[in-house]
């Protein structure tokens, strides 16, 4: 919810924005009264009135509670977004491991290490990994190393 603050009152407030209360005198600031946020800006205690209410500290909570929500949103939207290129992604790697393209540079690479694990060098090397994505989906062969599954799994942090 985004609010522009239009209407809003001078209050006595000895809280800060987030409702947690600080030590000295009392300040004078705005606070919305359409949101309920405390506005950043203290004001001179000149223009106090009499009657200048105090913080309306309900108002205020509500507000930090809806900021936390949109927030908590915001960061769940990012998550899946960022889960679906994610998968997107392993989706189209799969598919490029297919061609043919891939399984020359695959034999290529096996070839050029004789087999052998480059990780540890005693395991016949199965799998092709790369140290770049950099130029993925055009790997150039030094990007490209022979590993073991047990090597392979290592390097990625992971079992397959």
């Amino acid at each position: 919810m985004h609010c522009e603050h239009a209407h809003k009152t001078i209050v006595w407030s000895s809280v800060n924005s987030r409702g947690e209360p600080f030590e000295g005198s009392k300040q004078l600031r705005h606070q919305c009264d359409t949101c309920g946020k405390l506005l950043p800006n203290h004001l001179a205690h000149r223009f106090a009135k009499p009657d200048t209410p105090n913080i309306n500290i309900a108002a205020l909570e509500k507000y930090n509670q809806n900021q936390e929500r949109e927030w908590q949103d915001k960061f769940r939207s990012f998550d899946e977004q960022r889960e679906q290129e994610r998968r997107e992604w392993f989706e189209a790697h799969t598919e490029h491991l297919g061609t043919d393209e891939w399984q020359e540079k695959r034999v290529a690479v096996l070839e050029r290490e004789n087999g052998v694990c480059q990780g540890c060098r005693e395991a016949p090397a199965e799998h092709v990994h790369h140290l770049s994505y950099a130029h993925w989906r055009d790997e150039l062969l030094f990007e490209l190393v022979a590993l073991c599954k047990s090597c392979h799994e290592r390097a990625h942090g992971r079992k397959f």
